[in-house]
């Protein structure tokens, strides 16, 4: 595989293959770790967007809000079931 610029006749057919053999092989390794990465940070942003949002709200309310709510909810549904037995 000496490459001088007057004598250099190319690569032979096993040189090629070995070369191929070896890229795929990077390739694939490098496919593995970008994957893993994404996986990962897929996870913490999930994680990070959902789970704090919501540990927050429910942190910051009071008794009071959390009664308020659930009378507005409870309200909410009595409106829906009102209407469906109209029908």
């Amino acid at each position: 595989m000496q490459r001088n610029n007057n004598t250099w006749q190319g690569y032979t057919i096993e040189e090629i293959r070995h070369r191929r053999a070896i890229n795929s092989l990077k390739m694939d390794v490098m496919r593995e770790r970008i994957l893993n990465r994404k996986h990962r940070v897929g996870a913490g942003m999930h994680r990070a967007l959902y789970g704090n949002m919501l540990q927050n709200v429910f942190k910051s309310l009071s008794m009071a809000e959390y009664a308020f709510l659930l009378y507005k909810g409870f309200k909410q549904v009595e409106k829906l079931m009102r209407l469906f037995r109209r029908r």
